[in-house]
């Protein structure tokens, strides 16, 4: 008895000042407990400081903190609901419950209301099973569970604190909460930017409540806010991936989501790949971040789609909208499964992708050949664009285009050309007659032959002139080649067969129009 009347001294003494300093903050937020409830928070105080020096779940160690950082801020909730008229609906979840809180201090004040504490890991959820079970909580069901929107936990209420953002919370409960379920967020002070991320026509905020921690010296200044929303969408609709992935976006943007390779759309991208197609429908795929930002600065009236997938994230979206609504109202959002892109050449080009119409390529008649030009009879699109880049360098904007040229809104051809196909003229010349039409100009003719005059000895550039180019291996076709036609050659230090295309345009366009 001498050994044990110490112990017992101090259990007294320290279950006196819990009951006593418990009182005083119960009494501040008016609050009044049943001695059986007095008990059981007295209970779960004890349990809890023994446990935490194995578990280490709270930083808190001093008997006022506990009680004011946990169990009345766990239970101020339930009196600040009251005072706005708003009720717990059960069974309600505390997602990340952790020590148990709020959702044990709940259960305890409200034996009646079913509690679904959720937590991951499991010296937590061991802990929480003899806490339920010394309590005798028989309110309280316990899972041991990552919840996500895959999987489920069917509640009507979510109360969650300090776990992670509203947003991620609106989505993780996505296949749990109910129609008309409230999400319940016990947070910090600075929170706004989390509101305004949250989807307001899917959740509607019902109560944003600003409060102080009560202090029994009041020198409180332990800022909190109660932030409620009540969930406006049937389960399935957040089960959506482009619900999940643009969850702000889709607010007012609506996004389509594209998932099959049977679906016309896709099939319309798939056909923009050939130049026919590009032709037949006046519309063309673009992609790379700085060729889609000029053409939203320069032509942003004709985009009809803008295409990405999951790895554009959300605010790029809502920034693109925000930019370009004003301009053009009436684009299409595409939302694209990767395993779809995998499968067109866009995949080769990193996301956003747009669609969009051409600049209409002319008859021949429609030039009046006042300024120089270039005839580019060339099948590959990528040194097709690179000599437009070339040519729009230096001051070109028309390019006559012949049977053999491929279509300059090819993808490849717009990436080539740096998107300055955008900012030329493109005329056809397509005729059987094609070498007696040239022939009727009076405009000096140039072509690039091995065989031609040093450039480096033309004295005197003319004003306007017209520039052929053939593709090496291919050549310039036969009947381009006139009579009045000037061949130059660029000279070389070592013999190579020839120079890339784009680079002997370069070269040629730099002596013709600046030297």
């Amino acid at each position: 008895m001498i050994v044990l009347e110490p112990i017992l001294s101090k259990v007294f003494f320290v279950l006196m000042d819990f009951f006593k300093l418990f009182h005083q903050y119960l009494t501040l937020i008016d609050i009044s407990l049943s001695s059986k409830e007095l008990e059981l928070f007295y209970e779960f105080y004890r349990i809890l400081i023994e446990k935490n020096k194995e578990i280490n779940f709270t930083r808190l160690q001093s008997l006022n903190d506990i009680i004011k950082k946990h169990f009345i801020d766990s239970i101020i909730v339930q009196k600040i609901l009251e005072n706005n008229q708003i009720s717990l609906q059960e069974p309600l979840m505390d997602l990340g419950t952790g020590g148990g809180f709020p959702g044990i201090p709940l259960a305890i004040i409200n034996p009646t209301l079913k509690i679904l504490l959720v937590e991951s890991r499991k010296n937590r959820v061991d802990y929480l099973f003899e806490v339920k079970e010394k309590l005798n909580l028989n309110n309280i069901e316990i899972f041991h569970k990552t919840l996500n929107y895959n999987n489920s936990i069917h509640c009507n209420g979510v109360i969650t604190r300090a776990l992670e953002t509203i947003k991620e919370t609106a989505i993780r409960t996505a296949n749990s909460l109910e129609k008309n379920g409230l999400l319940i967020f016990l947070k910090g002070p600075n929170c706004e930017h989390e509101i305004n991320e949250m989807n307001f026509k899917f959740f509607e905020l019902i109560l944003d409540y600003d409060y102080i921690l009560p202090d029994i010296n009041y020198s409180s200044k332990d800022k909190r806010k109660l932030i409620i929303f009540r969930k406006n969408i049937e389960k399935n609709i957040l089960l959506e991936p482009v619900n999940r992935y643009y969850f702000k976006a889709v607010e007012k943007i609506p996004i389509k989501y594209i998932s099959s390779h049977n679906n016309p759309f896709y099939k319309k991208i798939k056909k923009l790949e050939q130049s026919k197609e590009i032709k037949k429908q006046n519309q063309t795929l673009l992609a790379g971040k700085k060729i889609i930002k000029d053409f939203i600065e320069n032509h942003a009236e004709k985009i009809i789609s803008f295409i990405f997938n999951k790895n554009v994230n959300e605010n790029e979206i809502l920034n693109f909208y925000s930019l370009i609504n004003k301009k053009n109202s009436h684009i299409d959002y595409i939302f694209m499964k990767n395993e779809l892109l995998q499968g067109l050449e866009l995949n080769s080009y990193k996301p956003p992708y747009l669609i969009a119409k051409t600049n209409t390529i002319l008859p021949i008649e429609k030039f009046d050949f006042k300024s120089s030009f270039l005839i580019l009879p060339l099948q590959d699109p990528t040194n097709l664009g690179a000599c437009i880049r070339t040519a729009y360098a230096f001051g070109i904007k028309d390019i006559i285009l012949t049977k053999e040229s491929c279509n300059p809104y090819l993808l490849k051809a717009i990436r080539s050309s740096a998107g300055t196909v955008f900012h030329c003229n493109f005329y056809d010349l397509k005729q059987e007659n094609r070498s007696s039409y040239l022939s009727n100009l009076k405009i000096p003719l140039f072509i690039l032959d091995i065989q031609g005059k040093d450039i480096r000895t033309i004295h005197t550039n003319p004003s306007v002139f017209g520039l052929i180019l053939g593709e090496e291996g291919r050549g310039i076709p036969e009947d381009l080649i006139l009579n009045q036609t000037q061949k130059i050659t660029i000279p070389m230090l070592n013999p190579v067969d020839s120079l890339n295309v784009s680079v002997a345009c370069g070269i040629a366009l730099f002596y013709l129009k600046l030297l």
